[in-house]
């Protein structure tokens, strides 16, 4: 574990609180019955585990060249070594890029515009993982924080014991049948179709059952002499 306490400036930890306590005022309309449309987004999606090809993608995005997914028996870890980690914006200011945050804790919202050098876009397709998992966890260097109730983030006391320097780590508890959600996932992670192909900068994705044997899928040069003679 790093045992840092997180470099979040004051400005930082202020933009933060804001947006926790506004996503909270606005869960308890979503929350109310005829306004509850969370469940149905989160429930259209029909493929198991979809959120595996978006952890993917955004790993990419983040400048990854490495990701791990390791599955236990009641929960999921997904790590990568992506130099861009998150990053947090004005709750309601739409003068600028949104942040990561914000992006990950809203709805039809994304970081991702023109510029490839963003953690990428946290958009509906992550939401399916709230078919697994009730709260995700995240830690980076900055922000340990988890996702309650869909929208709400909500700082965490400590670091992630997995988690290196530089990385940034994803933990999702999964809910109500263990044993379902881990064979939809391993099953999910045994058939990616080369997932390395339309990547540019992740160049290794292992993969793992706790306590069993790394798999891996890795992009390699197919001919890498010269073009010469």
């Amino acid at each position: 574990m790093a045992n840092i306490i997180p470099n979040i400036s004051r400005e930082k930890l202020a933009l933060f609180n804001d947006l926790h306590d506004n996503r909270a005022k606005h869960w308890e309309t979503f929350s109310i019955e005829d306004y509850n449309f969370i469940p149905s987004i989160v429930e259209k999606y029909a493929e198991s585990a979809h959120f595996i090809y978006e952890l993917i993608q955004n790993a990419d995005d983040a400048l990854a060249t490495s990701a791990t997914f390791i599955v236990y028996d009641d929960k999921l870890i997904f790590k990568h070594n992506g130099e861009k980690q998150f990053t947090i914006s004005k709750f309601g200011d739409k003068t600028g890029k949104r942040g990561d945050i914000n992006s990950i804790t809203g709805f039809a919202f994304s970081s991702k515009k023109d510029d490839c050098n963003t953690i990428g876009k946290f958009g509906v397709g992550f939401k399916s993982v709230y078919q697994y998992s009730n709260t995700p966890k995240i830690y980076d260097d900055k922000f340990w924080f988890k996702i309650e109730n869909y929208i709400i983030p909500t700082l965490l006391e400590s670091d992630h014991e997995l988690r290196n320097q530089g990385e940034t780590l994803f933990e999702f508890d999964f809910k109500g049948d263990y044993i379902n959600s881990k064979n939809e996932i391993i099953n999910r992670l045994h058939n990616l179709n080369k997932p390395n192909l339309f990547v540019k900068n992740l160049k290794v994705i292992n993969w793992m059952e706790s306590g069993k044997d790394n798999h891996q899928y890795k992009k390699e040069c197919m001919y890498c002499g010269s073009s010469e003679g």
